[in-house]
């Protein structure tokens, strides 16, 4: 994004990342008011937009409707933050020194402004008043506050302002704040991981001060040294670029607000109180017999008094009967040394992605079944049909990343570009951070898993082809006798997700490879002609790694594969692995929605209903 106005600012294209994702200007600015309070203090206490308890749809639809032409091209300018400080009346760039009242009349009253942005050299002065050094955390989060208040309270329809400020390499202006590499270096570690912690720490600094909108990261691709910010992007290769940009998004964006966004927004609506209009339209269609769960006012209580209904209903005092019709809930639940809180996580968990047996219309499953994340359709691998149990999606997500695939996964092309592409053999994408973030929620807490390759033909050859196949090449690095702990050797070499051969099980690890050696000479001869052949990543490579032998020396380290009844194979390892890493969604989510309860975070979905996603 550029602006004009922006002294000694160079145009350029960046991608605008809110920490929190976002969609319409309109409906983030209003999303402000339900952790601020904001509508109490505004004048017309009956104006829609400012019921926090409304839908956003609605809401916006109402604002829309009362604004003048003027306030709504306000909405889409952007203010230097230098324009409303400083001692001169002209309001124009001064650098940033103290509020100005007039000026902030004239461009948040008199000219509608709908956000500030804090360019790459503006830095707050001192807010204590008593001669501190200004621009730390304090001084910027005290001139949001009074900006945001001055907004709030001065303009005719009392919409709160979005506040920019350029991130792009970690929150770079406070004192003392988190600074990383700009992208360019960091695009030479190669290594995802990495952005992604920069775009946690930026995150969590930015988010501090109340500022959200973070101005990155530039996802230009720089062949041309001449341009001024080469150093803001991460590489001349798309492949590269998407791969650090993605993971550096994904970051920003906390993994239980991504799992809302993407899967339970759709149905619970944008401030999880059930109304939206997906969530509404599941009401009429059904005759009102389903009604997804009001997690706002439900499960978590009114906002007046939070956490009441989660100690009606996980309390002792529930004297509801339980199934047994003998015992009440609350006899049950002080048996079990359990507290409240821990019943509603528990319930939560389950109830967060699944937890209905309403029939809903298929026309409104299949809707929801191909929500697009962020934008992005997923592949057309194998992922559950149409169902009211998001729990389904978020397992078989979870079974994708073991890989448990059917066919098998194609092997040889990933050693030769040294990273795997999620997108090719799953339905999970890499473009986006959506990849790392499931492969990070099902293996949080999770068994350790190692996959051994295997020969399609049978038979170790030069050219292959090799696969990881479900029902061969999955094995547990922990004793299946006393799950938990890794007990593969620390000094055995394994192939990583970022194509780096590493000596153990690295606790930042997500996908762990290695190869059993064949103790039949003529075997080992082709593995060896192999791995010569197709090193890791291409010419000069590691080559594969392989296996500690005591793998393959008793039958418990590797997945159970049993037939059934109709002699075909089950997976049943593979399929606790995976109810497990759908579980983390769910309490992703659960932990997400406390937090948005508690006011720390604010909801800015990207969307309201699918019905809305743009095709890409």
């Amino acid at each position: 994004m550029s602006t004009p106005h922006a002294r000694g600012r160079m145009r350029r294209t960046r991608k605008a990342v809110f920490v929190v994702a976002v969609g319409a200007l309109l409906a983030a600015a209003l999303a402000v008011f339900v952790g601020q309070g904001a509508a109490a203090s505004a004048h017309p206490g009956n104006a829609p937009w400012l019921d926090a308890h409304k839908p956003i749809q609605a809401r916006v639809n109402a604002l829309l409707g009362a604004m003048t032409l003027p306030e709504k091209v306000g909405q889409m300018d952007q203010q230097l933050v230098d324009n409303v400080t400083g001692p001169s009346n002209a309001c124009g760039s001064q650098g940033w020194a103290q509020l100005n009242q007039s000026c902030m009349k004239t461009w948040l009253v008199d000219n509608n402004t709908g956000s500030l942005l804090a360019g790459g050299t503006d830095n707050p002065p001192d807010t204590t008043g008593h001669g501190g050094t200004g621009n730390t955390g304090y001084d910027w989060a005290n001139e949001y506050n009074l900006i945001q208040q001055y907004a709030i309270q001065n303009s005719r329809l009392h919409i709160p302002l979005i506040f920019g400020v350029d991130a792009v390499h970690g929150f770079g202006h406070p004192w003392q704040a988190p600074l990383y590499p700009q992208s360019i270096g960091m695009g030479a570690t190669w290594d995802p991981a990495a952005a992604r912690a920069g775009g946690v720490a930026t995150a969590d600094a930015v988010r501090a001060t109340g500022w959200n909108w973070v101005f990155a990261p530039v996802q230009d691709l720089a062949r041309d040294n001449r341009w001024g910010r080469t150093y803001e992007t991460w590489a001349e290769q798309p492949v590269l670029a998407t791969a650090m940009g993605g993971a550096n998004i994904q970051g920003m964006q906390a993994p239980g607000a991504a799992v809302f966004t993407n899967i339970c927004i759709n149905c619970h609506g944008p401030q999880a109180d059930s109304h939206g209009l997906l969530s509404d339209a599941i009401s009429n269609m059904t005759g009102g017999t389903a009604r997804v769960a009001d997690f706002r006012d439900g499960l978590f209580g009114l906002v007046s008094s939070p956490g009441s209904n989660r100690a009606a209903i996980f309390g002792p005092g529930n004297d509801q009967l339980d199934a047994d019709g003998k015992t009440t809930i609350g006899a049950k639940i002080t048996a079990s040394g359990l507290t409240a809180d821990d019943w509603g996580a528990r319930y939560m968990s389950w109830m967060a992605l699944g937890g209905t047996r309403a029939k809903i219309p298929d026309a409104i499953l299949n809707i929801v079944g191909t929500t697009r994340v962020l934008g992005v359709p997923r592949g057309a691998h194998a992922i559950p049909s149409a169902s009211p149990n998001m729990l389904k999606l978020a397992q078989a997500l979870c079974a994708q990343v073991i890989p448990q695939v059917v066919g098998g996964v194609k092997f040889d092309g990933i050693l030769e570009i040294g990273t795997l592409f999620w997108s090719d053999i799953s339905a999970l994408i890499d473009s986006n951070g959506d990849a790392e973030m499931w492969q990070r929620l099902c293996s949080a807490g999770n068994r350790p898993i190692v996959r051994v390759p295997v020969p399609g033909a049978g038979t170790w050859t030069k050219d292959g082809p090799v696969y990881i196949l479900p029902d061969q090449s999955l094995y547990w690095a922990d004793d299946p006798d006393r799950p938990g702990p890794t007990v593969f050797p620390s000094d055995s070499p394994v192939l990583d997700d970022r194509g780096r051969v590493v000596n153990g099980i690295q606790p930042d690890s997500l996908f762990s490879l290695c190869v059993q050696k064949p103790g039949d000479p003529a075997e080992l001869a082709g593995l060896e002609n192999y791995r010569t052949l197709h090193p890791v990543g291409g010419s000069g490579g590691p080559l594969l790694p392989y296996c500690p032998d005591y793998l393959f020396q008793n039958a418990k380290y590797k997945f159970s594969t049993p037939l059934n009844d109709n002699q075909q194979l089950t997976y049943p390892d593979a399929d606790r692995w995976a109810t497990r890493g759908a579980v983390n969604a769910g309490l992703a989510v659960f932990l997400y929605l406390d937090q948005l309860e508690r006011g720390n975070v604010h909801p800015k979905p990207q969307y309201n209903h699918c019905e809305q996603l743009p095709a890409q």
